[in-house]
């Protein structure tokens, strides 16, 4: 499985829409969505981006 399947695989178990996660990461919502769709490799950087963003969307979730 590519990063990118993996990463919309989480996205979407917890509830996260693309574009909210594009815009957190700093990458447009197409390149997303061509990387969740195994379109592109993602860049390394592109990968801890995602991640990150992930990370940060479902804390910010769980505190509201």
């Amino acid at each position: 499985m590519s990063a990118g399947k993996l990463q919309a695989g989480v996205r979407k178990s917890l509830g996260l829409r693309q574009v909210e996660v594009a815009k957190e990461a700093k990458i447009d919502r197409s390149r997303l969505s061509l990387i969740e769709n195994e379109w592109i490799e993602p860049r390394p950087e592109e990968v801890v981006r995602i991640k990150d963003a992930i990370q940060k969307l479902t804390e910010k979730h769980y505190q509201e």
